[in-house]
Formats: C-alpha cells, sequence, structure tokens
C-alpha cells in the first residue's frame, strides 16, 4: 500500500539513516569505532531513594552510574563512594559507602539515614569524574521507642501554669520525633523537694508525636523539681530539673505578729517586735519581698524593717509609742496590704503628776459642784497611769471668799481617777481655784470657777399678791403677784424663770416679763371674771414654792335678775312652793351678793285671768330676793311671772300651771232643768 502512509515511512527511514550515519562518524573522530562508549566522565544517580526511615536500608537500591561525556554509559569499573550532601537532620549514613563499579554501575544495597528530616541529599564521587547530586530525600522516623521531656518548664510561680507550656515526644531509636505516634502520654512529678502537688490535665494524647501539657501547675516552692513522662509500650523519661518559685503575696496567707504583745509607754526604752511572713497563696514563703510596716495612733516610734524578707519568708520591725492606747499593726508585702493585722497594747508608765480633766464649774453655794470633779493620775507622756490608786485629796487654793470645802474628801484613784461627786463650796465669789495633792506626784491645779447664789429653795422663795381682793372684771382691776427667789442660805437668785398659776375659771394671769432681776424678784399680775377665792402659786426654775398667795374676787356690779327658783304647777289661792326666788348677777355671771335693793314680781302670762296674791315686793339679801307667799287663784295652763328692780334687766320665769282647788259647797251649784 503506497501514498501518504508508504511515503512517512520512507521519510522516518531516510531520517534514521541521517542520524545513524552522523553518530558512527561521531564515533569515528574519538577513537571508540561505531556504538562503542567513550570514557567515563561523569556521575550520575540512574536510582534515587525513595520512601526512607530512619535507620532502615534504603530501597530500592541506589545506583549510581559512570557515564561518558555523551550520557552513555561507560565500560567504568572503579570504586564509587557515597557521602551525605544536605544534612538537615544531622543524620548519620551507614552502610558501604564505597562500592565499585559494574559494567559502569554503583549498586548500594545497604545505606541507611539515623535522623528524620526533610531535604536530604546524597553526593557520589569517585576520582576525577564529576560527582552527582540525588534528589532531595525525605527521611522519616522509625516507630516510637521511648518517650523524652523535650519542653522543660522554667522557674514559675507556685500555682501557675507552667511556661513554656511542657511538651513530650515520642521518639524511635535514634532518638527521631515518631510522627505516627497518636497514644497518650502521663506526666508526674518525678523528683518532689517540697511535697507539691502537681494539677492539670496530667494524661494527654500525642499529635505527630508529641504531647502538649499546657496547664500543668505545682503548689509547693522548690528547686530541682522533676517530672517523669510515661506511655504505654514506650521507655519513660525524666525531665532535667527546674524551680518552682513562690508565688504572688498572699494577703490572707501572709503574717503580722506582734511580740511582746504589751508594752510600756516610752521613747524606745520598751518596743515590740513586729515580725512579718511573706505567704503566696499556697503557703509558700517568699524571699526578697519588700514589707512596709504602718500602725494606728499617736505617738508611735515605727522602724521598718532593715531589708527584704528573708529566705524564710521574714521580716522584722519595731514599734515604742508615748501613746498609751490599743495600736493596730498593719504590712504591705511588696504592695499587696496583709488581711491579719497585729495588736499592741501601750500601757502607761508610772503616775508622776495629776492633772484635772473636768475642772470645778460654777454652782451655788452649798449645792454639789456638777458635773463631778475629776482628777487624773498622769505619767511623764501624759497618759492616765490606770495603775495608781492612792488617795487623792482636794484643796482650795484661790480662796477670795473664805469658803469651805465640803463632801467626801479624799477619795481614792480608781484606775488612776479620782472623781469628786459631792464637793461644794458654802460662800458666793469668784476666781475660785481647786488643789489636788497625792503622796509623790505633782500637784494639779484647776482652772477658776465661780460660786453663785444655791439653788431655788422652796420653802425660803416667797409669793405675794397685793391687793388680796379684787372685783371680777376682764383686766380693769388686777392684783399683782410678786415672787422672790431665794436659796436655802437667803441668796436672792437673779436670772431665775417663774411661771405663776391659778386655781379656778375666768382667770387673766399675766406671766412675768424676763426672769428674776438682781434682788430676786419677778412680777406679773392677775384678774378673773369668776367671783370666788383664788389661790396663785409659782414655779421658779421648775421648782414650785411651797407659799402661796390668796386673792378674793368679789362679784361686780349687779346687771340683771334671773329666776334662781322656778314656780310649778300649784293648786289655785294656793301658796306656790318650792318658794320662788330672783337672783341679780353681775355682767359675768356672778351673783351679785353686794345687791341689796328691792324685786317685784308680777303675773307676766295670765291664761286664767287671775291674780297674784301674797308679797310681791322684797328686798333682796346678798343679791337674792325671795318670795314664800305667792298664789294665784285662778286656774290656768301657761302663766309666767316677771321680776323686776330699779336699774336691773328684768327676767321671765318659766311657765306653769294654776290647777283647780277642792270642791266649794257655798260656790258650786245644783239647777233642774225645766
Amino acid at each position: 500500500m503506497t501514498g501518504r502512509s508508504g511515503r512517512r515511512r520512507a521519510g522516518h527511514s531516510t531520517r534514521q539513516t541521517i542520524l545513524l550515519a552522523a553518530f558512527l562518524a561521531a564515533c569515528a573522530s574519538d577513537g571508540s569505532g561505531p556504538g562503542v562508549p567513550g570514557p567515563a566522565t561523569l556521575l550520575v544517580f540512574s536510582a534515587q531513594p525513595n520512601a526512607v526511615v530512619a535507620g532502615e536500608p534504603i530501597t530500592p537500591a541506589i545506583q549510581v552510574t559512570a557515564q561518558d561525556a555523551r550520557g552513555n554509559t561507560a565500560a567504568f569499573t572503579g570504586t564509587v563512594t557515597v557521602a551525605l550532601g544536605n544534612n538537615p537532620g544531622g543524620a548519620t549514613l551507614s552502610g558501604t559507602l564505597s562500592v565499585a563499579a559494574v559494567a559502569g554501575v554503583a549498586t548500594f544495597t545497604d545505606l541507611s539515614l539515623n535522623r528524620s528530616g526533610s531535604g536530604y541529599t546524597l553526593v557520589a564521587t569517585s576520582g576525577s569524574l564529576a560527582s552527582a547530586t540525588s534528589a532531595l530525600v525525605t527521611v522519616s522516623a522509625s516507630t516510637a521507642t521511648a518517650l523524652a521531656v523535650t519542653g522543660v518548664p522554667a522557674s514559675t510561680p507556685a500555682g501557675a501554669a507552667m511556661t513554656p507550656a511542657v511538651l513530650v515526644s515520642a521518639r524511635d531509636e535514634f532518638g527521631n520525633t515518631a510522627t505516627s505516634f497518636t497514644g497518650t502520654v502521663t506526666v508526674a512529678i518525678g523528683a518532689n523537694p517540697s511535697g507539691g502537688v502537681l494539677t492539670g490535665l496530667t494524661t494527654r494524647p500525642a499529635v505527630a508525636g508529641v504531647a502538649t501539657f499546657p496547664d500543668l501547675r505545682i503548689d509547693k516552692s522548690g528547686a530541682a523539681y522533676t517530672l517523669t513522662a510515661s506511655a504505654s509500650g514506650l521507655t519513660p523519661d525524666t525531665s532535667s530539673t527546674f524551680t518552682i518559685s513562690a508565688g504572688s503575696v498572699s494577703p490572707t496567707q501572709s503574717t503580722v505578729n506582734a511580740s511582746p504583745a504589751s508594752i510600756t509607754a516610752s521613747n524606745g526604752s520598751s518596743t515590740s517586735t513586729i515580725t512579718v511572713i511573706a505567704k503566696d497563696a499556697f503557703g509558700n514563703l517568699i524571699q526578697g519581698a519588700t514589707v512596709v510596716l504602718a500602725a494606728t495612733g499617736s505617738g508611735n516610734s515605727l522602724t521598718q524593717p532593715g531589708g527584704t524578707t528573708n529566705a524564710s519568708g521574714v521580716a522584722t520591725g519595731t514599734l515604742s509609742s508615748t501613746v498609751a492606747e490599743s495600736k493596730s499593726v498593719t504590712a504591705t508585702v511588696n504592695t499587696v496590704g496583709v488581711t491579719q493585722s497585729a495588736s499592741i497594747t501601750i500601757a502607761p508608765a508610772a503616775a508622776s503628776a495629776l492633772v484635772f480633766t473636768v475642772s470645778p464649774s460654777s454652782s451655788g453655794a452649798g449645792t454639789t459642784i456638777a458635773p463631778p470633779i475629776q482628777v487624773e493620775a498622769r505619767d511623764a507622756f501624759g497618759n492616765t497611769a490606770t495603775a495608781f490608786t492612792g488617795s487623792v485629796t482636794m484643796g482650795l487654793g484661790a480662796n477670795p471668799s473664805g469658803a469651805t470645802i465640803s463632801g467626801t474628801n479624799p477619795v481614792p484613784a480608781v484606775n488612776g481617777v479620782a472623781v469628786f461627786g459631792t464637793l461644794s463650796l458654802d460662800k458666793v465669789g469668784a476666781g475660785y481655784t481647786m488643789v489636788a495633792l497625792a503622796s509623790g506626784l505633782s500637784n494639779g491645779v484647776s482652772a477658776t470657777f465661780d460660786v453663785t447664789s444655791g439653788g431655788v429653795s422652796a420653802a425660803r422663795s416667797t409669793v405675794t399678791a397685793v391687793p388680796t381682793a379684787i372685783n371680777a372684771s376682764t383686766g380693769t382691776t388686777t392684783s399683782t403677784i410678786t415672787v422672790r427667789a431665794f436659796d436655802a442660805f437667803d441668796n436672792p437668785i437673779q436670772g431665775a424663770t417663774v411661771v405663776l398659776s391659778a386655781t379656778g375659771p375666768g382667770n387673766t394671769l399675766t406671766q412675768p416679763s424676763g426672769t428674776t432681776n438682781a434682788s430676786g424678784v419677778a412680777t406679773g399680775t392677775f384678774s378673773s371674771t369668776m367671783a370666788e377665792g383664788k389661790v396663785i402659786s409659782a414655779a421658779i426654775g421648775g421648782v414650785t414654792i411651797t407659799q402661796t398667795a390668796a386673792i378674793t374676787v368679789n362679784p361686780a356690779v349687779a346687771l340683771s335678775l334671773t329666776f334662781s327658783s322656778q314656780p310649778t304647777t300649784t293648786v289655785a289661792g294656793a301658796t306656790i312652793t318650792p318658794v320662788v326666788a330672783v337672783t341679780a348677777h353681775d355682767q359675768f355671771g356672778n351673783i351679785a351678793t353686794g345687791f341689796s335693793g328691792s324685786v317685784t314680781v308680777a303675773i307676766g302670762t295670765n291664761p286664767g285671768g287671775g291674780a297674784l296674791s301674797g308679797t310681791t315686793t322684797r328686798t333682796a339679801a346678798a343679791g337674792v330676793a325671795t318670795f314664800n307667799n305667792l298664789s294665784i287663784d285662778k286656774a290656768g295652763s301657761g302663766y309666767t311671772l316677771n321680776a323686776t328692780a330699779p336699774g336691773l334687766s328684768g327676767s321671765a320665769s318659766g311657765p306653769f300651771t294654776i290647777s283647780a282647788g277642792g270642791v266649794s259647797a257655798a260656790l258650786s251649784t245644783v239647777s233642774a232643768v225645766p
């Protein structure tokens, strides 16, 4: 078959013929003849390393071929040596490293690398031949056989997560990280110098042959701790040593103590030692911490620690004070305030002087000085010497009026204090002072004070009224009430408040416009619309005076009449009983007892046309006119009587009835119709 296909085959054959002719011509030029390789000039890796496992022979076997300049396998029988080129893992190349070439090919059947890594190369050399470098080779780890703690914590505070995180690697027999290992790894404390406890997640799975423990903590500080790592089927490992330091200052675990807890007030001769122990939250002692002390109260001499805390976490200072009181000593450690504080009692020193703490106040003559006078025994620093129980005697210093002290004197001190609660002076005067004395102590002198009049005497003070009799009025007729305030020694009392009171109703009582004057006098006025006897009493400074004043209030002038005894139902012609009485009253409704004029009664309303019989005009006695024989002769219902008197307003009685009397034989009649 001819055509296009035949022409192609013919063309190929022609080209092949030309190439072959060229090849033979080249061979002829170097003397080898047609088809004969030239001498070896270079090496090439004809079988590259492939999947390589650390420590295992490289398969397939590596081959290095000697080639001539044209790339032909040369008839080379020399020795070829291989060595590591790139060595990223620091591996060692093991096996037969020099092999004689056979027919130009050197075959290495037992080569191996012991360290995993990526990017290894092999280099083949032989004499003057150009060397060859293999392709990049990755060496993977072999099967895990042991553990290695590869991440060891730095010095870490107690209770804090160890940093950097602890790492445990699974290793093959050559120390390579066995990235295929995914089993669980457990860590525990190995060397435990302080009896610490390991917390956190202590068992974790390996990832790519590495187990990471980011949250491990140990609670006790100490040096030369170690960790052990274990996993099923693998050789365990122990870490290098590391230190757990004390954590941050704990305000509740750190302590402040004082010894002794009680000292005497001084300028430094009596001191208490303040001991601060710095601890973290787990009770670990903190060395090198800065401690600053503080104390409550005044008069303190507080010596700060001379340096930072020692290996036992301790720093000390001292406290003395001139002020006797309870002190609270606090501390800050590295600026953290310690919760606990130390209490120190500063006791007073020995008593050396007397001092008035409550000086005598101005008081009335013969009156107990109040508040009670108080004298304290004081030490050299002004503290109350509470241990002093000696007797204290009170005397007069300045005595302007020659007074005498009365009351309980001397008195014993209690807890260093002498209280004089019953003292008084009997003479009025200004500028008195008292002096306190006790054996072995400096005297105390009080502030100046005055003695004034004593307290109000209920028996010696007086109340009088002038005049003692007045007429009822709305204030036009008054009595002056005079009150004199005296003490028990008849001294007039100035400046006292007087309150008047009076018995009965209708009174107008004007209180004194101010307090008693220099003579002890205060006045008021009294009037009343109620005619009766009045009793005026007074209270001076809250003290009710024994004496009272009597005032008689008489009625005013008669102004009107009233029926004080009303007529009642009576038989015609019979005397009206009870007796009719008409009383004269003043404008305030009082019976005008001074009225003695004539009073006349007459029938007012007369329903029966009766006639009033009897004595119808009577003279009033003590303001009352009595009508004891009145009668009316005609029966009727609704009678009234009227009472009149010259110059007075009249009055009408209430209605009353006159009933028919007994049958009259003479006046009764009998008639017949028709």
